[in-house]
C-alpha cells in the first residue's frame, strides 16, 4: 500500500503473507545487487491471497476495485506511492473456472409421502438449500412443484449453481359419489350411500342445507329427514390421508306429499257389499287394506265384501314415489244366516256341483254327511271345501242324505244344525 522508495523492488523469498502475518520488515533486493532492507506498512485486501502468485476464480479485483478477466489483466500494474514516485509490481494471475454443475434427481415425480435423492456433479462440494443433503433420500413435504438448488464448490474453491424442480403429486386422490335410497318427499328420512372410490379417506363433511335434519353431517353413510318442499343442494366433501379434500354435489329435489280422499264412510248388512272410491288429483298408484275382502286391491274403485265392522285404508303412490293414505269405515249389522242347500247335482256342468255349508261370519264349523245306512260318506271343517257326491272314490246313487253341522260366528255364538239334503244327477 505505502512504498516508500522509487526503486524496483522483488521479494527473494516469493512467501506469500495475511496481513496479520506479514512482518514490519522485509529483505529486499535492489538492481544492482546490493542489499538494503526497507520497512513497508502492507494492508492485504480480504480478495487478495498474495503477492508474486494470485488465484481467482475466472476474475480477479485488484485492491482499486477493478476487475479483469485473465485477458484483461495486463502484466504489470503501477501503483502511486506517497511521495509521488511510481513502483511496477509484476504479478502472476491464474483464472480458475466456475465449475459446470448439475442438479440431478433419483425422479422427477413422485407422490405425496415417498423420498427423493437429489446429487450433484460437476464440482468437488455440493451444497443444497433447504435443508436437503446430496445423496441422502428425503420426503418433500408439500404438494405440488417444488424447486432445489445447489452449490457445487470445484476443489480451487470455484462456486456454480444449479437447479432442479421436483413434482410431488398427491396420488391417494378421492372420486367422490353418493346415491340416496329413498323416495324425496317430505317426511321422509332417507338413507345416503357413500359411493366414493380412491383415498384412502380419512373424513367424510356433509352439507345439506337448514331445511334438512341434520343440516351437517361427518358420518360416512348419514340418514336425513326431509322437512320442507324444494330444491336443495347436497354438498360431499372428502379428506384423503394427506389432508387433500375432493368435492361434489348433486341437487335434489324433495316433493310435497300427493292428495288424497277416500269415500264413503257406510253400514252394511252382514253379507252385503260396500263401495270403495279412492280419488287424487295426480297419477299413480292405489292399494287396499285388509285386501282379502276387497274384490281389487290395486283399484281407486273397489267394492269391499266385510263380515264385521271393517276399517279400510288406501295407500296412495305418485310417480316420485311419495306415499300418502286415507281410510273408509264400513260397519256390519250383523244378521245370522247359516245352512246347507237342500238339493245339489254333481253332473260336471259347472252349476251347483258340490254341497257347501252357505253362511257369513263363521270362525269355526264341522260339516259331516251320512247316507241312508248311516255311513259318514264326507267330512269337512273348511267352510271353502264341500262334498262332490262321491264316497269311496265312486258316484254316489241320487237319494236323500242326511248332514249335521256344528258351527261358531264371530259374534262368539255356536250352535248345531241338521237336515237333508236330495242329491240329483
Amino acid at each position: 500500500d505505502i512504498i516508500t522508495a522509487c526503486d524496483a523492488y522483488t521479494w527473494i523469498d516469493g512467501i506469500t503473507y495475511t496481513s496479520d502475518e506479514f512482518a514490519a520488515t522485509h529483505t529486499l533486493t535492489n538492481a544492482v545487487g546490493c542489499d538494503s532492507v526497507v520497512t513497508l506498512n502492507l494492508t492485504i485486501n480480504e480478495s487478495t491471497t498474495g503477492i508474486d502468485f494470485i488465484e481467482a476464480c475466472e476474475s480477479y479485483t485488484w485492491i482499486d476495485g477493478l476487475t479483469y478477466t485473465s485477458d484483461e489483466f495486463a502484466a504489470t500494474y503501477t501503483l502511486a506511492t506517497v511521495d509521488g514516485c511510481d513502483s511496477v509490481v509484476t504479478l502472476n494471475l491464474t483464472i480458475h473456472p466456475a465449475p459446470l454443475v448439475e442438479a440431478l434427481a433419483s425422479s422427477g415425480t413422485i407422490c405425496f409421502g415417498e423420498t427423493v435423492t437429489l446429487t450433484g456433479a460437476g464440482a468437488a462440494t455440493y451444497t443444497w438449500d433447504g435443508g436437503v443433503l446430496d445423496g441422502v433420500p428425503f420426503e418433500p413435504m408439500t404438494i405440488g412443484t417444488s424447486t432445489f438448488t445447489v452449490t457445487g464448490t470445484s476443489a480451487a474453491g470455484c462456486e456454480s449453481t444449479a437447479s432442479i424442480s421436483i413434482v410431488v403429486e398427491d396420488c391417494n386422490t378421492v372420486d367422490p359419489a353418493f346415491e340416496i335410497n329413498g323416495a324425496l318427499c317430505v317426511g321422509n328420512c332417507v338413507q345416503i350411500n357413500d359411493l366414493s372410490t380412491g383415498g384412502p379417506i380419512a373424513g367424510y363433511e356433509w352439507n345439506f342445507g337448514a331445511e334438512i335434519s341434520p343440516s351437517t353431517s361427518t358420518e360416512q353413510n348419514p340418514e336425513i329427514c326431509l322437512t320442507s318442499p324444494g330444491v336443495y343442494i347436497i354438498e360431499l366433501i372428502t379428506t384423503n390421508i394427506n389432508g387433500s379434500t375432493y368435492t361434489t354435489t348433486e341437487e335434489i329435489i324433495v316433493h310435497d306429499l300427493p292428495d288424497l280422499e277416500a269415500k264413503y264412510d257406510t253400514i252394511i248388512d252382514l253379507g252385503g257389499s260396500a263401495m270403495l272410491i279412492a280419488n287424487s288429483s295426480e297419477e299413480g298408484d292405489y292399494s287396499w287394506s285388509p285386501d282379502k275382502t276387497v274384490e281389487c286391491s290395486d283399484c281407486p274403485i273397489t267394492t269391499g265384501h266385510p263380515i264385521e265392522d271393517e276399517t279400510y285404508t288406501v295407500i296412495f303412490i305418485d310417480e316420485f314415489g311419495c306415499k300418502t293414505s286415507d281410510s273408509v269405515s264400513v260397519l256390519v249389522n250383523f244378521i245370522e244366516g247359516i245352512g246347507v242347500p237342500t238339493a245339489f247335482s254333481p253332473n260336471e256342468d259347472g252349476i251347483n256341483d258340490v254341497l257347501y255349508v252357505k253362511g257369513y261370519a263363521i270362525t269355526a264349523m264341522n260339516f259331516k254327511v251320512y247316507n241312508r245306512y248311516g255311513e259318514l260318506v264326507f267330512e269337512t271343517d273348511q267352510q271353502n271345501i264341500g262334498w262332490d257326491g262321491t264316497y269311496l272314490n265312486r258316484a254316489e246313487n241320487p237319494g236323500v242324505f242326511t248332514w249335521v253341522l256344528g258351527y261358531q260366528l264371530n259374534n262368539g255364538k255356536r250352535g248345531v244344525l241338521k237336515g237333508n239334503t236330495t242329491l240329483m244327477r
